[in-house]
Formats: C-alpha cells, sequence, structure tokens
C-alpha cells in the first residue's frame, strides 16, 4: 500500500472516530445551550412589594429551541434556558420597597421570543403578557388588568459581538417593567384608576393581526400599486415599529415593472384610538418591460430596477378592533435604471386594508 493511501486512510479513521465519539459521548454534538441571566446587570428596584410570580410549564426552565450550525455543517438544536424557573428568576432579580402598603400577585400568561434575521434588521423582540392582581393595606387580592409589553433589542453595527441578544432583550425588558409597576403603583398610591396604554382589561386576548391591504401611488407620469401583507402583534406603545412584505406593479410613460421589498419599515405613531401616522421607507428590486424595443436599444442592464420610495400617511385604524384600514398620503420615489440614472417622483397615495 502507497503511503499516500496509508495517510488517506488515516486521516479517514481519525475523522469516523470523532464522528461517532462525539453522537455516542457527547450530547453537545447535537444540542447546545444558552443562559438567560436576568439578574445581570444593575439591580432595579420596584417601589412595592411582590407576593408572588407564577408561570406555566410547572418549573421548566426551557424559554425557546431555536436552530444553528455547529462547525459550518451540522444543524443542532439551540436551547435558550433560565437556570431557575422564569418565574423565580423574575423575582430574585429586582430590589423591593418592603415598606410598601402596595402589593402584587403576577401571573405569566404568555412569553414569546422572535429573532429578526433579516440582514436590514438584525435582533430580537420579546413579548410578554402578565395578568395583575393588587392588594391595599393587606385587603384581599383584586384583579388590575393584563400588562403587555414589547421588547425589542436591536445590536449596533460595532461593538456588540459578544452580546447574545436574547439575553440583552429580556435586559431591556427588566427596565420597562419596572417602569410599568413603579407607574402604576404610583397612580393606586394617588387614589386615581390606574392608567397605562398596555395595561388591558383582565379578559384582554393576545393575538397577531393579519393586515392586507393595497397603497395606491398616484404620479404625473406613472402609477405604483403596493400589494402588501403584515403579521402585527399587539400595540403596547403608541410608537411601533411593523415589517409588511410588499408586492408592486408600475406602470411608467414607457415601461412597466414588477418589484418586491428587499427592506422595509413602517413606523407608526398612535394620535388616537382611531388614528395612526404612518411613515414607511422600503427599498425595492424588480424586472422591467420596455414598451417601445424595437425603437428604442436597451442593453440587458436596463432590465433591472432599484427604488427607494417614503411614504407619509395618516391613516383609520382603529385600536385593538379589527376593522376596515383606510389613509390617505404622500409618496417620494427615487428609482434607477442603468441607462436612465436616477429619476425622482412624487406621488398622492391612498390606501385601503383589512385587519383581522
Amino acid at each position: 500500500m502507497s503511503s499516500k493511501k496509508l495517510m488517506l486512510n488515516y486521516i479517514l479513521f481519525i475523522f469516523h472516530f470523532i464522528f461517532i465519539y462525539n453522537i455516542s459521548l457527547s450530547q453537545d454534538f447535537t444540542t447546545d445551550t444558552t443562559f438567560i441571566d436576568l439578574s445581570q446587570g444593575d439591580s432595579i428596584k420596584i417601589n412595592a412589594k411582590i407576593e408572588n410570580i407564577s408561570g406555566p410549564g410547572n418549573g421548566n426552565t426551557v424559554l425557546k429551541i431555536d436552530e444553528k450550525k455547529k462547525y459550518f455543517l451540522f444543524t443542532i438544536d439551540h436551547y435558550y434556558c433560565t437556570k431557575m424557573p422564569l418565574a423565580e428568576e423574575i423575582i430574585h432579580s429586582f430590589s423591593y420597597d418592603t415598606s410598601s402598603k402596595i402589593s402584587y400577585k403576577i401571573n405569566i400568561d404568555t412569553i414569546i421570543i422572535e429573532s429578526m434575521k433579516k440582514w436590514y434588521s438584525k435582533g430580537t423582540i420579546l413579548y410578554t403578557k402578565l395578568n395583575l392582581e393588587y392588594s391595599y393595606n393587606n385587603i384581599a387580592y383584586t384583579p388590575l388588568g393584563t400588562l403587555v409589553n414589547e421588547t425589542m433589542y436591536k445590536p449596533k453595527m460595532f461593538g456588540s459581538k459578544n452580546i447574545d441578544p436574547f439575553q440583552q432583550s429580556f435586559n431591556y425588558w427588566k427596565k420597562d417593567f419596572a417602569n410599568n409597576i413603579n407607574n402604576i403603583t404610583s397612580q393606586i398610591s394617588n387614589n386615581q384608576e390606574p392608567q397605562l396604554y398596555n395595561l388591558k382589561n383582565s379578559n384582554y386576548n393576545y393575538k397577531t393581526n393579519l393586515y392586507t391591504g393595497t397603497l395606491v401611488h398616484l404620479g404625473l407620469n406613472s402609477l405604483l400599486i403596493d400589494a402588501e401583507i403584515v403579521f402585527s402583534k399587539p400595540e403596547t406603545n403608541k410608537k411601533f415599529l411593523r415589517h409588511s412584505n410588499i408586492m408592486r406593479y408600475r406602470q411608467g410613460d414607457k415601461f412597466k415593472s414588477l418589484e418586491f421589498t428587499i427592506m422595509n419599515e413602517n413606523i407608526n405613531y398612535r394620535i388616537n384610538s382611531k388614528y395612526i401616522a404612518q411613515l414607511r421607507s422600503g427599498l425595492f428590486i424588480g424586472i422591467n418591460n420596455w414598451q417601445y424595443l424595437k425603437e428604442e436599444d436597451h442593453p440587458i442592464y436596463d432590465l433591472v430596477i432599484l427604488d427607494f420610495s417614503a411614504s407619509q400617511l395618516f391613516m383609520y385604524n382603529p385600536f385593538d378592533n379589527n376593522s376596515i384600514v383606510t389613509g390617505i398620503g404622500i409618496t417620494e420615489s427615487a428609482y434607477y435604471i442603468y441607462t436612465k440614472n436616477i429619476k425622482f417622483d412624487p406621488f398622492v397615495c391612498c390606501y385601503l386594508g383589512i385587519k383581522f
């Protein structure tokens, strides 16, 4: 046997040995675990007492099961866990005012962790739904309502490689939670009915709304028609961010195009219970169809259109209700085609959709 063949067999033997060893003896080859430590960072004070926090799962510490690549080859399960059950982690991660006349019982109804993995919008969103009861001067506990939070962590472009996004989203959530409880405590102490944007009634149903709609843009020389679909979690702040998937049809004076979003953000500002101001921005890429190919010569590069659009809309969108959604506004579109350079078109626009 030649030395090269002997060396190859030796390498294959070593590889097989390592492979079988990892599968049979090492659980780390098939799973990986990251522990979320809610006590990480500075202690945050709550200006009340927490009598009890309960949660689902009968002591389960697993918050989420994700997937990741190991050795750039194998897909394995990635567990995100707390060392203690989540309810215990939360109650041990704050300091409390033991002299307060107000105390709370909290039940963790819903906890959802979602990863944003698009290249332009990476990070983590943490949604929680907590059922609250309170007692004043040790009187019997009374249902207060449902506290709903949406916490988003988006890493910075530089300097965030060593920060786990799930851990950081919980760090942000702790601050939001403490601020909410302290605001409620202050209102109760002043004999006021607790009023908080994300404090719902006790029968609140936490659900994701499906939006489908059409946005029509009318310009002097062109027409844009956007068909979109959005899955939207409940509103927990007056300002909230959503992403949508859009297919755009463009009718110009010399060409038509079909375009799709490669990035999109909708920043919403809740004006009152019925109306929203919305700022949309999106980057589109599409394929052109030229109408006068026999009269005009176009290189192959002219098949592609790249468009950046921004819209400002005033919309009818009732808070926490399924309904028709309508809106009017203006749009600015800057698009690029190889032989046409950059063109700018203004539009007036109108939106019609449904939320259910």
